[in-house]
């Protein structure tokens, strides 16, 4: 019988452990070179490793097919992608690919549904906090801290953002952003949504019993083939303590889990405040009401986008704003899951938030999660 074997992946991990039909094997490849700026692994069990390597092959050829698209730094040969647009801000309509469409179109219909937490028109306010972030992270390198950016200067940038600015042409399927200092900024959909069409890729094209992990967006496909389901485990929120996690959610339907964090990208400022990459549209600045905020539902593309807006929610907020989400969108059913430090000054008394033994966190959950969680049912 084989060992367990434990997966770990920017704070989300896939655990898994034997299985019972011989016909099937379990093979796992991960690729550092697909783009998106992470690891990407496939987990698959296949009666042949050739079988396995033909669709780990299909899987990376894929994603840096949507890592092009959506590379809003690059510009490709023949390719109008994300960094065309910009670059043609305020001079021209661009035509583009459908994919690129689409993800425009949902992102605008979301906009008023997730109180405007999720803005992708807020490129020229990230690309400033970008900047920040890469001089931060090289004065931190010699124990120096970085700079932040002035209030005036994002409340400038911000002057180029909304939705009023894009104009989209479905039929011919342009966009054109109205203002030169425009910028579209895809970083919080982008994965997501490449994991879940790349995911039903491969399914159509055969492959079943199988999982992607691309840097922390989890995407299960059936079962694995002895019927038992798949444990995927909240890691702790550390770049640092990787084989640890702070909970472990047994997942029994074709689900994605999707977490968003503190702890993956930032830097350290004046008083040793922290500045991470996930930043409020409102204040213009990063928030710390926790250090990670996990969402679990069917579809990766929604789990991307409302891991960053459950983030950037208050914790009161977020749960009404869950209720009344499932409420209104049945087919779109969310659960989340929260991790605080022990000593959050916020929620450290909330009576929703445990303590996790032998751990400096405590973690909340929404109802639907009680039963897949082994903190709450050891």
């Amino acid at each position: 019988m084989r060992k367990s074997l434990t997966i770990v992946l920017l704070g989300l991990l896939i655990l898994t452990g034997c299985t019972s039909k011989p016909e099937y094997q379990r093979y796992q490849a991960d690729t550092s070179t697909s783009g998106f700026d992470t690891k990407i692994t496939l987990m698959a069990y296949t009666t042949s490793e050739s079988e396995f390597t033909k669709y780990f092959d299909r899987m990376k050829e894929l994603y840096y097919e949507y890592n092009i698209l959506f590379d809003k730094y690059n510009n490709y040969e023949g390719i109008n992608n994300l960094k065309t647009i910009n670059d043609m801000a305020g001079k021209e309509a661009v035509e583009v690919d459908q994919r690129i469409i689409d993800t425009l179109v949902l992102s605008r219909e979301e906009f008023d549904n997730n109180k405007g937490k999720f803005d992708i028109t807020m490129g020229s306010v990230l690309s400033i906090w970008h900047d920040y972030r890469e001089d931060g992270l090289i004065a931190n390198y010699s124990n120096e801290p970085g700079e932040v950016p002035p209030l005036e200067m994002l409340q400038e940038a911000k002057e180029c953002t909304g939705w009023d600015l894009i104009e989209i042409d479905d039929e011919k399927n342009t966009v054109y952003l109205t203002k030169d200092c425009a910028s579209l900024d895809l970083g919080g959909l982008a994965k997501g949504y490449a994991t879940q069409e790349i995911m039903d890729i491969l399914a159509e094209e055969g492959l079943t019993h199988f999982s992607i992990n691309a840097g922390g967006n989890v995407k299960v496909y059936d079962l694995k083939p002895d019927g038992s389901g798949w444990n995927i485990a909240v890691g702790e929120p550390s770049l640092i303590v990787i084989d640890q996690y702070a909970d472990i959610l047994r997942i029994n339907e074709e689900l994605s889990i999707v977490a968003s964090g503190d702890y993956q990208r930032y830097y350290i400022g004046p008083n040793d405040e922290t500045y991470h990459h996930l930043i409020d549209p409102d204040s213009l600045f990063p928030l710390h009401h926790f250090r990670k905020v996990t969402v679990v539902m069917e579809d990766s593309t929604y789990a991307d986008m409302y891991s960053t807006v459950l983030f950037l929610l208050p914790y009161e907020e977020g749960v009404l704003w869950i209720k009344e989400h499932n409420e209104r969108n049945p087919h779109l059913h969310l659960e989340a899951h929260w991790v605080i430090d022990i000593d959050n000054e916020e929620y450290k008394d909330h009576p929703d938030f445990m303590s996790i033994p032998e751990k400096p966190y405590k973690i909340a959950m929404t109802d639907g999660l009680r039963e897949m969680s082994h903190v709450v049912t050891p």
